[in-house]
């Protein structure tokens, strides 16, 4: 409706960035577990086609599909974090000890990840 796109757009960079460094926490359990590092993968990718689109709808305002689109693209986003969030819960044993060390990175020897 164009109210409070300033606060849209601020929303979406904390967003992307908090993401972005939430995808390099996971990096190196890549290989150890290669399910959660496919829904972070996931997640970032369509965090990036819904910049676009969100960028696009800015520009095209008057364009109905773009808008459908980005919010269509916001649903699967907001599907994609609560499968994942389910798999870190399930998969990991965040519930007992925290599984970053003192610096904010994954501390793999405590962290405990099931492939």
């Amino acid at each position: 409706t164009g109210y409070a796109v300033g606060w849209h757009a601020a929303n979406a960079v904390a967003l992307i960035w908090f993401a972005g460094r939430f995808a390099r926490r996971v990096k190196p359990l890549r290989d150890r577990a290669p399910i959660l590092w496919r829904g972070v993968h996931r997640l970032t990718m369509l965090l990036g086609v819904q910049l676009l689109f969100g960028l696009a709808v800015w520009t095209h305002r008057a364009s109905m599909w773009l808008r459908t689109t980005h919010v269509g693209v916001g649903a699967l986003i907001l599907a994609q974090a609560v499968v994942l969030a389910w798999e870190v819960r399930r998969r990991t044993a965040v519930g007992n000890f925290p599984a970053t060390g003192p610096m904010g990175g994954v501390d793999s020897e405590r962290c405990n990840v099931t492939a």
